[in-house]
């Protein structure tokens, strides 16, 4: 299963570009499943988009948990937990650019809770501070089980 990437050629040509529509309508579509055989980290991870806000500049999928992310107590490996809080930073910071060509420069983890295997996680990213080449972005990650905060992340993208 691969997800799609939107295309940034037409990001910022679309008149409704950075308003909430757009922001929803590119989330939705940045989460189908396409038809291509290639498999991914992102394409494993399978977010699952629940809103974003324009206004708060704010992005927030579920990710289910699955047993291949486990480690060997039972947990949540925190490896995934990172990439979680990395993708969803990434995908927000590519919309603010309104291009596909964004990188991590620097990302920061806190760890402050186990994730059973048997949870799956609400993911929230929102945008600190958009320049117009750096982008710095925060994370939060919370166990859908009881709504507590498990991860803090924070993370500059180019």
């Amino acid at each position: 299963m691969r997800y799609e990437v939107f295309d940034e050629s037409v990001i910022k040509k679309d008149p409704a570009y950075r308003t909430q529509e757009h922001m929803e309508r590119t989330y939705r579509e940045v989460t189908r499943p396409s038809a291509e055989e290639r498999i991914s980290l992102n394409d494993s991870l399978s977010p699952e988009f629940l809103s974003c806000s324009w206004a708060d500049k704010t992005l927030r999928f579920k990710f289910k948990n699955r047993p291949w992310m486990q480690n060997t107590g039972g947990n949540i490996h925190g490896g995934m937990l990172a990439s979680v809080c990395d993708m969803a930073m990434g995908i927000l910071a590519r919309y603010m650019k309104g291009s596909a060509d964004c990188v991590t420069v620097s990302l920061g983890v806190d760890y402050m809770r186990k994730v059973p295997a048997d949870v799956d996680l609400l993911v929230e990213s929102r945008v600190e501070k958009a320049g117009r080449n750096v982008y710095f972005m925060s994370a939060r990650v919370y166990r859908m089980s009881d709504l507590k905060l498990a991860v803090t992340a924070n993370a500059t993208f180019m």
